[in-house]
């Protein structure tokens, strides 16, 4: 089973969509009203739909049924389909652009994936990933408290040279790396959403819609790292190490990439 089945109706309880990267996504995508757009990988559609909103007819595709279920819920206009990403089920050339959040680490191939979203993006047509890099996950302060977990994660994200070198080797062109830093008041509780908050972690709920908690974590390290997290807490301590974790290349990335005109 997908882990974002397991996942599944608990995930929107923490996860939704921020303002500030929807403004960000609105920024690279241009979205127009009469434009056709694409979430890959849309979750339970918090971002699809809020996109939606602004601008352009828009689809989601997604392999997780209980996700996709929440998102029908949520946005009942939009197209969903359930489908691998791999094989995606669209005409080639039927969009106006496209976006993926928080997912390129999930694909088991992701040249494949990245060759499918340029087949189906039409040309001159922009598509946005919103990723983290595995030297931005290797300087979260989460690292102290829950090493392996953090070591697990960074291995399974793909680092910019190879989601560049995919990208390229798929077609597009123009492509970028717009750094973004978590800020105190971001919304989508995602990974290292609590930066500024730490508290948010003793959370369990808070815990349970983060996939490097569900995956990656075991019981001991859990334990341990919660202990020590809030024995930090309460001393102050985390102020340090918060401080300290601050790097110039922000702790998540926008790869923002183009299709050729044709």
């Amino acid at each position: 089973m997908a882990l974002y089945d397991l996942i599944g109706n608990e995930y929107d309880t923490t996860r939704r969509a921020d303002p500030a990267i929807v403004e960000m996504l609105v920024g690279f995508l241009k979205p127009a009203p009469e434009g056709c757009y694409v979430d890959f990988a849309c979750g339970t559609a918090n971002y699809t739909s809020a996109l939606q909103r602004i601008a352009g007819h828009w689809s989601g595709i997604d392999v997780a049924t209980k996700m996709l279920n929440e998102a029908h819920l949520k946005a009942p206009s939009l197209n969903f389909v359930q489908a691998d990403i791999s094989q995606l089920p669209y005409q080639s050339q039927c969009f106006h652009g496209g976006m993926c959040t928080l997912a390129m680490h999930h694909f088991d191939d992701i040249p494949k994936a990245v060759a499918e979203m340029y087949r189906v993006l039409l040309p001159s047509s922009p598509l946005v990933i919103f990723t983290a890099a595995p030297e931005q996950l290797r300087n979260y302060w989460l690292c102290d408290y829950f090493p392996e977990m953090m070591r697990k994660s960074w291995e399974h994200m793909p680092n910019l040279q190879y989601l560049n070198s995919a990208l390229q080797g798929s077609g597009f062109q123009e492509i970028r790396v717009v750094p973004f830093d978590v800020t105190a008041s971001l919304q989508d509780f995602f990974l290292y959403s609590g930066k500024y908050h730490p508290e948010m972690y003793l959370n369990a709920q808070v815990r349970n819609g983060i996939s490097s908690f569900r995956n990656f974590c075991g019981e001991q390290e859990l334990s341990e790292g919660l202990a020590s997290l809030q024995r930090d807490i309460e001393s102050g301590a985390i102020a340090q190490r918060i401080q300290q974790s601050q790097r110039p290349d922000g702790d998540y990335c926008f790869v923002v990439a183009s299709k050729p005109a044709g």
